[in-house]
């Protein structure tokens, strides 16, 4: 809930995902977010774009868990 809406609509994998499988997998969505067609057809649809990065929306989670224990006293 503490960070709900910086998150927006976040690809989440479960605990325990392998590190290179993460590293994959972002690397992927960060050239996705640079591919001229996939921009294209955004422009297109008239859709925004915002994203932020796997490694951003990490910290932002980490951050809401520690304030989240913090607040619980734990």
């Amino acid at each position: 809930m503490l960070a709900s809406g910086a998150l927006g609509r976040p690809m989440i994998g479960t605990p325990g995902t392998p590190t290179d499988r993460v590293k994959m997998l972002r690397e992927a969505f960060n050239k996705t977010m640079e591919d001229k067609e996939f921009l294209a057809d955004l422009e297109k649809r008239k859709f925004d774009l915002d994203p932020s990065s796997g490694e951003e929306l990490e910290k932002i989670v980490k951050d809401a868990l520690s304030q989240q224990r913090r607040s619980s006293g734990g």
